[in-house]
């Protein structure tokens, strides 16, 4: 896991998660049991790897991977209200994303 965020109030700034970030949540909420929240890096199983790069201010992100062998890289950059997730709950699975500009929001469960 190597995580690197640059910038001020990411996961911080009284914002909260909406649309496909918000239901990419509450699946993992309701599939692992956890309370997982914005701001949350979680790896359960062996060998995943995970990369996250945010540079930018006021942006939220969570992810989660609860099997083995996952990999999620992702970059957050370029503007500010940006939202993330990816919960990836099983095995083998690739996620891959890049957020530019203002008020994305992404959500993903594999």
């Amino acid at each position: 896991m190597t995580v690197r965020v640059t910038g001020d109030r990411n996961n911080n700034n009284g914002d909260f998660l909406t649309g496909d970030a918000l239901a990419a949540r509450h699946y993992a909420n309701n599939a692992t049991g956890l309370t997982f929240g914005h701001g949350r890096l979680w790896q359960n199983g062996g060998n995943n790897y995970l990369t996250l790069t945010v540079n930018s201010s006021d942006n939220l992100f969570a992810t989660l991977q609860q099997g083995s062998n996952n990999s999620i890289m992702g970059t957050i950059g370029g503007g500010t209200g940006n939202q993330a997730v990816v919960a990836q709950l099983g095995n083998t699975n690739v996620a891959n994303f890049t957020q530019n500009g203002t008020g994305n929001v992404l959500g993903v469960t594999q």
